[in-house]
């Protein structure tokens, strides 16, 4: 029969089933072998703790996507022994490695496998233009807080890095935004409050699983081989399904700079990004300074966005109808000191509903430490 609307919407997304068949086939039925590397426990590596913050208010607006804060820690697995979920993951990064390195996106030096626990806790605010409205007016985004706690696995080595995250959180009034909001208007930035928070997305509890892969980019360092600045990044693909969001996206980020940190800090709140251990093959970055310039883009096809499209068990009257693709561009600096880094970015992100008419410009402060 004809295809439902709702089938249309999440064509973007579809995976081909005789793909996913043979992709689970094969993680079943293909051990971790000889060919692939061994998990070590290193005791080596640091963690990082994270705080993120993100305010479109440092681009002079206070509309759309307003404000994020973040707080996440990531650190090593120490454990011997693998878990079943650790084991599969461990597996689904092997098997997409060597997919990778088939086709050549992939380096051949893959070396010893590492994992990471992390886990974090996220609060996200969205609110129309209008301070005064008592309902969000029509081409405006309607109010809407998510507070959500993640747990996160990653399995990297030299060249590639696989994610899983699980989440879980809560809409509605018990999100706390429009408290945080109003304190933060009234306290500390002297602004209007806005008056329509009685009419934000109702309170829906969320679940959400979230696979993410980065891999490196090689050649972007051979390119200053045997230069006093240093350049390197990575490409990043990854989908997220549950009723919080459910999309598909990918993207890049390029770094230029002096002793460039081993970790990538990405100043601005995303669910499921930690301070990510893939580059060279040193432990730690030398010295005590490093600085980096750094630029990235994304490209995200999606679904459902609850924020936007409303709660899928609950009805809501000041939905808007979220665009199916949404670009963005990301501009920073990083500094470094000893176990210390401080990163501010800007992000231009392309419409991302029907009757927006206008992008969205917001800005980010990261601060981290290592220990």
């Amino acid at each position: 029969g004809m295809p439902s609307a709702l089938d249309k919407r999440f064509a973007p997304l579809r995976i081909p089933r005789c793909a996913g068949v043979l992709l689970a086939v094969h993680l079943l039925s293909h051990p971790l072998g000889a060919e692939d590397p061994e998990f070590s426990p290193s005791m080596d590596r640091p963690s990082h703790l994270t705080v993120q913050l993100d305010n479109d208010l440092f681009s002079g607006s206070d509309r759309d996507y307003t404000n994020g804060v973040r707080i996440a820690l990531l650190s090593p697995l120490k454990a011997r022994e693998l878990n079943p979920v650790q084991n599969l993951l461990v597996r689904f990064h092997n098997s997409l490695t060597r997919i990778g390195a088939a086709s050549g996106m992939v380096g051949e030096d893959r070396g010893e496998l590492r994992l990471d626990w992390g886990t974090g806790l996220t609060q996200l605010m969205y609110t129309p233009s209008d301070y005064d409205a008592a309902v969000p007016p029509p081409g405006e985004r309607p109010f809407a807080g998510w507070l959500g706690l993640e747990w996160s696995l990653h399995v990297h080595n030299r060249d590639s890095m696989s994610s899983l995250t699980f989440i879980l959180g809560l809409t509605g009034p018990n999100s706390l935004a429009r408290q945080a909001q109003e304190f933060v208007h009234e306290y500390i930035s002297q602004s209007p409050v806005f008056s329509g928070w009685d009419s934000q997305v109702p309170e829906e509890y969320t679940i959400n699983l979230q696979l993410d892969r980065r891999l490196r980019i090689r050649w972007l360092e051979q390119m200053t081989e045997n230069t006093l600045l240093e350049m390197d990044g990575y490409a990043e693909w990854g989908v997220a399904l549950g009723n919080l969001r459910t999309e598909a996206h990918t993207g890049l980020l390029v770094r230029l700079g002096y002793n460039l940190p081993l970790a990538y800090l990405t100043p601005r709140v995303q669910l499921g990004t930690y301070a990510s251990p893939l580059r060279r093959e040193r432990t730690v970055a030398t010295g005590d300074w490093s600085w980096c310039l750094f630029v990235g883009t994304r490209g995200t096809a999606v679904a459902h966005d609850i924020t936007m499209d409303g709660p899928v068990f609950r009805d809501y009257a000041y939905t808007v109808e979220s665009k199916p693709f949404v670009a963005e561009g990301i501009l920073g600096i990083g500094i470094r000191y000893s176990r210390w880094q401080l990163a501010v970015a800007r992000t231009l992100r392309t419409e991302e509903f029907e009757g927006q008419g206008r992008n969205h410009e917001y800005g980010s402060v990261m601060l981290g430490v290592a220990f």
